[in-house]
């Protein structure tokens, strides 16, 4: 079975619908990894730690559980859309060198194939 991580929940039903039964598509929700609340990082000439989001513990959960899935990656094209890819490579056990990033700019059949036949990589 094949995975499709987008980041909104909102068009996990249509986009499930376009690829079928052989598909799964799971929604991020968004950011699932951020800096963490602490200052440990005054300590460490300022380089920042990053933390798993608690707030996104039921999202998280259910793309663990998707671990060993041919995964792809469907965040927006945006930074933000880089860095939430990113994330989810990390969460997966994924290399971000060689994760398959898809992105479209519409959800339809035709768009939707196009980019998962046509992967790139985490930019």
């Amino acid at each position: 079975m094949k995975l499709l991580i987008i980041e909104s929940p909102g068009k996990q039903k249509t986009i499930q619908k376009y690829l079928g039964a052989e598909w799964k598509v799971l929604a991020s929700l968004g950011h699932i990894r951020g800096l963490e609340q602490n200052l440990n990082f005054l300590k460490n000439d300022f380089e920042p730690s990053y933390e798993f989001i608690k707030e996104k513990a039921k999202a998280i959960k259910e793309l663990k559980e998707s671990k060993g899935m041919d995964v792809y990656l469907g965040a927006d094209r945006d930074y933000e859309g880089e860095q939430i890819a990113y994330s989810v490579c990390l969460l997966l056990k994924l290399n971000p060198k060689t994760a398959k990033r898809v992105t479209f700019t519409e959800i339809t059949e035709k768009a939707l194939k196009h980019a998962i036949d046509n992967p790139g990589i985490i930019d």
